[in-house]
């Protein structure tokens, strides 16, 4: 599933191509994917719109539009944006397209079909339930504080729960506890003010760190000219009896709110005076 960095690595590149751009034609071969209007109410509204902007919460892309509408799209778990030329091939699975003025399209692959479009001219109100996207001025180490304090949940937990933080995936969050040194089950609000400060260095620098190494490129050749992003290297192994990348101890794997973590022990025990 694509994660904060990924759709913050989409936004950037997107925004130099289509902040401008007229929309000239919509067509969906999955018109459920559209939460808030009709597909012909949908296509109608959007026709000649300029995008003006985009934005990011979270994992929602947020494109503004000159008329005051603004286009939401969340990927969801299979769902990806390819901004290719109008007259290539589309790729399998491809079920929204927008044709854009300039000879190009944006289309929507999704092999799940669990991606969602939708169409407002207040965002947040689509978005109230969503937490503050980690990567915001206003995500202080204070406010994280009283965040935790708020939770007794596992802090694996507390990272994926989208209405308390938004964009954090179930991989991010393994890397932030790794390299804050928190193992995945201490309830939220036990985690100490000293620790605090560290759990929100290092969140902000590896998600920053992560959409820098996502590489976008744009390859235009009759073939099949497309966005693409390179995925950054993680460093908590995905498998558990792998070598923890520090102290070389075997990986361990828990399900924690049915969601999996993978930790090193030694690295992240429970009490903090045990950091290796």
């Amino acid at each position: 599933m694509p994660e904060l960095p990924e759709v913050e690595s989409l936004k950037n590149y997107l925004s130099g191509q289509v902040i401008g751009r007229t929309i000239t034609s919509f067509n969906s071969t999955w018109p459920k994917a559209i939460g808030s209007h009709s597909l012909s109410d949908f296509t109608e509204i959007i026709n000649q719109q300029v995008i003006s902007d985009i934005k990011r919460h979270g994992k929602y892309l947020v494109l503004q539009l000159l008329s005051g509408q603004n286009l939401l799209i969340h990927l969801r778990l299979t769902g990806h944006l390819d901004f290719t030329l109008n007259s290539t091939t589309p790729l399998r699975y491809t079920r929204h397209t927008f044709g854009v003025d300039n000879e190009f399209e944006m289309r929507l692959r999704d092999v799940r079909k669990f991606a969602t479009i939708s169409l407002t001219e207040n965002p947040m109100d689509m978005l109230k339930n969503i937490g503050k996207d980690p990567l915001n001025t206003l995500f202080t180490t204070a406010y994280l504080e009283e965040l935790l304090g708020n939770h007794d949940i596992p802090i694996k937990s507390f990272l994926l729960n989208q209405s308390i933080i938004a964009g954090i995936g179930n991989i991010y969050s393994d890397e932030i506890l790794f390299a804050s040194k928190i193992h995945p089950s201490t309830p939220s609000s036990s985690i100490p003010k000293t620790m605090v400060k560290i759990l929100h260095k290092t969140m902000k620098t590896i998600l920053i760190n992560a959409t820098e190494s996502l590489t976008t490129q744009i390859f235009r050749d009759q073939e099949q000219p497309e966005w693409n992003a390179s995925s950054p290297s993680f460093v908590v192994p995905r498998k558990a009896g792998l070598p923890c990348p520090q102290c070389k101890k075997p990986i361990e794997k828990i399900t924690l709110g049915g969601r999996s973590a993978y930790f090193c022990a030694p690295c992240q025990p429970i009490n903090e005076s045990a950091h290796c």
